[in-house]
């Protein structure tokens, strides 16, 4: 899988969003950037679940500039994010 793809146009909405794999323990993560509108994943990062991991995947996706990003609230995205551009998913 690439790293990341190129859209034609600037996504309106971006979804990051962290996955976890239980082997052992959960020390392995993935990170995804989705376009919310479009199929395709911006970017991803595969590490642990800190700002170290998530750093080189802000540095691809924030280029993209999309109008919004989606999280859930992790604490490392405000250090990337800033508010005005930072939508928090609600629990359903």
């Amino acid at each position: 899988m690439p790293d990341f793809y190129e859209p034609e146009k600037n996504p309106e909405l971006g979804e990051l969003n962290e996955l976890q794999t239980f082997v052992g323990s959960k020390k392995t993560w993935i990170w995804t950037a989705v376009d919310n509108f479009e199929p395709g994943i911006l970017g991803w990062a595969l590490g642990d679940h800190s700002a170290t991991t998530f750093e080189p995947l802000w540095a691809i996706v924030s280029k993209g500039k999309c109008y919004f990003y989606v999280t859930d609230g992790w604490k490392v995205n405000p250090n990337f994010i800033t508010e005005e551009f930072r939508l928090l998913a609600q629990p359903i």
